[in-house]
């Protein structure tokens, strides 16, 4: 009944609005002559007239009839809601941030001309510079036995030498190209590959969606212009991964895989939670643990002692030196707390950016706490859920952990977030409840323009969003509460 009257009402209203836009001048109002504004009330008021019908028109139904909510659930345009909706949630979150961060500064910008993207990653002279800088260090330790940690260029753990000293061997543009091949065959497997193997058939175009927008992703680009590996890390960690929950016979080189990637940068130490089948198994979760940590700081002396301190030195130095945190690209906490208080990020007036400068850590560390918050919320719910499968919620907030944690986070880093995107979002399971699935939806749908803002440069987004944390932060958010609003995941 409620529906009958909402459809007549908008009936009424846009025959009103028609006859009044297109009579105004009979009742002497306005000038003479039909008018923009008046075709422009005409056209809305015809548009009131058709929603109005197409609600009075009744579905064929077999058995109960529907409440009025659900019989208006059947009316929100391609199935929005239903069972199928991911992929269309996802997509809506892919084109918002599409038409901002590319349609509005190539179409509409202030010079009203087209501008493609100009210099679209940050300038520099040359491909690979961040390989360049690394073999230059790792030729002078093989040759002359300097410190890998010489001028402190580089804090990355000691073994990073010893993986990169064969490559020495070739000149610039050959160890370039490996290193991209590298690189190429670590998106391929880690975005495509595993999560076909572990995404539910149904979902396997969210799979494909997240895989292509990648290719041509910011992130990844920067990721391989700049010669970095990080592509290859994250492999080695879902390799340790899905060895450790799919085929416990080879858990041994799961631990060696999982090691390798911390030793050739930290950031990984995080997915380690992510080795834990039986959460309420607390003795041998923590025995595990254990010998991982002791097993990787041992690691830290592959070197010797002098080795390890310089490194610990260079670690030091880069978190402590301000030049490594004031540029927008840095997507971690700290920098982005500190780009607030200078003013770079123009977000605020001077008072409060100078607030946000003497209060750094305090509110650094409540962006910490939050982070927690929902990291140990989805751990609390798998240990009361007596999960013992794969958590693919407990990835990709690891995954978003391991970019904002650390002090030194570039942009390039970005490229590790669609093979956890892919394996979260692919494994949705849409809940029974109404109220939920509104608030699921939305959910997935503030995640996927976070995900998508991350795929265009930091220059063509707004000063409040030219930091990717807060972009980082939704996507946590998302992930948190799609978790805790699933009746039953099916991966996690």
């Amino acid at each position: 009944m409620l529906l009958k009257t909402m459809s007549r009402l908008l009936m009424a209203a846009g025959l009103l609005a028609v006859l009044v836009s297109l009579g105004a001048d009979l009742v002497g109002i306005g000038s003479k002559g039909i008018h923009a504004a008046q075709f422009l009330g005409a056209l809305a008021g015809f548009g009131l007239f058709l929603l109005g019908a197409w609600l009075t028109v009744k579905p064929v139904h077999t058995g109960e009839p529907q409440k009025p909510l659900n019989f208006l659930m059947e009316r929100v345009p391609y199935g929005l809601l239903q069972e199928n909706a991911a992929v269309l949630l996802l997509l809506a979150g892919f084109l918002a941030a599409f038409i901002w961060f590319f349609i509005i500064p190539t179409f509409f910008n202030e010079r009203l001309q087209f501008q493609y993207f100009y210099r679209y990653l940050p300038d520099e002279a040359g491909l690979g510079r961040d390989l360049k800088t690394i073999l230059g260090v790792v030729r002078e330790w093989v040759v002359n036995g300097t410190s890998l940690y010489k001028d402190y260029l580089i804090y990355y753990p000691p073994l990073y030498g010893i993986v990169f000293a064969p490559l020495t061997l070739f000149v610039q543009p050959e160890a370039y190209l490996l290193v991209t091949l590298v690189g190429l065959a670590s998106y391929f497997l880690t975005t495509l590959i595993l999560p076909i193997v572990l995404v539910p058939r149904k979902n396997l175009s969210i799979v494909w969606l997240f895989f292509v927008s990648g290719l041509f992703s910011y992130g990844f680009l920067f990721e391989l212009e700049r010669g970095q590996f990080n592509l290859l890390v994250l492999l080695l960690v879902l390799a340790a991964v899905y060895l450790f929950h799919y085929h416990s016979e080879y858990r041994w080189f799961a631990y060696l895989f999982f090691s390798i990637a911390v030793q050739l940068k930290t950031f990984p130490l995080i997915f380690i939670v992510m080795l834990v089948r039986d959460w309420r198994d607390w003795k041998n979760n923590i025995l595990r643990m254990l010998g991982l940590g002791l097993f990787n700081f041992a690691l830290l002396f592959i070197l010797g002692p002098q080795t390890f301190y310089d490194f610990v030195q260079a670690t030091l130095s880069q978190i402590n030196t301000p030049d490594a945190l004031t540029w927008v690209g840095n997507h971690s906490i700290k920098a982005y707390i500190y780009n607030l208080g200078q003013g770079t990020l123009g977000t605020f007036p001077p008072d409060q950016a100078a607030w946000l400068n003497q209060h750094a850590n305090l509110v650094s560390n409540l962006l910490l706490l939050y982070f927690a918050i929902c990291f140990l919320s989805i751990l609390a719910s798998a240990y009361l859920r007596r999960e013992r499968s794969l958590n693919t919620g407990l990835l990709l907030a690891c995954t978003v952990g391991s970019l904002i944690i650390p002090a030194i986070s570039n942009d390039y880093k970005l490229s590790l977030l669609a093979a956890p995107m892919a394996l979260a979002y692919g494994s949705l399971s849409l809940p029974r409840s109404t109220v939920k699935r509104i608030f699921f939806s939305f959910s997935v749908l503030v995640g996927a323009f976070g995900y998508s803002a991350t795929l265009f440069p930091f220059k063509y987004r707004p000063d409040f969003l030219s930091n990717s944390l807060p972009l980082l932060m939704l996507i946590l958010t998302s992930i948190t509460l799609i978790y805790h609003l699933q009746d039953k995941p099916e991966q996690y």
